[in-house]
């Protein structure tokens, strides 16, 4: 089951629009996941591992609740952790200047009235995107778990051990220090077949920053 994230202030909205989405989404194991903004901007990374979100679907104007953050401001956050995620901007005011400033960093900015005329095309895209973007960050976990298995039982060449040292970038910009319980839990998939599972979960641990980023 692939999932998209859905983020909007107004439940009403979230709500219909959530709807609107999963209707051509039907029988493609596909589920929409939606939130409203959160307080504090690192809590988007936890509901993103957590929920295992593919593609992301976000709406400009978030600052209705209580939160300082426009949708730009979130997804520039977003985009120092998950670099390659797809994500959407489904507004009414898709000409926004803050929006133009920023427009290298969405798949696409999409107007609600070009997105409810061409509904089945752009989920139809956001499918698309979402499973390119799933299998690339699998196939990335797979290798480090690969790799990991070889330096674990001294079998590791050393151009393997040059890759698997990407692998600390990696466990840092997508968990962060804030997320040892996601942490574990990813951990725990290589775990297998590993005999020095707990030296090696620690060396990677060790490299994760005390700081998720600055806020927003």
């Amino acid at each position: 089951m692939y999932n998209l994230g859905l983020i909007d202030d107004r439940e009403t909205s979230r709500e219909a629009l959530k709807l609107s989405i999963k209707r051509p989404m039907i029988g493609k194991g596909w589920d929409v996941i939606d939130t409203p903004p959160f307080a504090e901007v690192s809590d988007y990374i936890n509901w993103i591992n957590e929920n295992e979100i593919s593609v992301i679907v976000i709406d400009e104007k978030l600052n209705d609740q209580a939160t300082s953050c426009l949708g730009h401001d979130v997804v520039k956050y977003l985009k120092t952790f998950f670099n390659d995620i797809p994500i959407f901007c489904i507004t009414a005011y898709p000409r926004e200047e803050n929006l133009n400033s920023v427009y290298d960093l969405y798949y696409l900015i999409i107007s609600k009235s070009d997105f409810e005329a061409k509904r089945d095309e752009y989920v139809n895209l956001m499918i698309k995107s979402g499973e390119d973007f799933y299998k690339e960050f699998n196939d990335k976990k797979n290798k480090i778990s690969e790799l990991s298995i070889k330096k674990a039982n001294n079998e590791i060449t050393a151009g393997e051990e040059k890759e698997l040292s990407n692998l600390q970038e990696f466990i840092k910009n997508h968990f962060g220090s804030d997320n040892n319980e996601t942490l574990d839990s990813w951990l725990q998939e290589f775990s297998q077949g590993i005999k020095d599972y707990e030296l090696i979960a620690e060396e990677i641990k060790k490299h994760i920053t005390d700081d998720l980023g600055e806020n927003c």
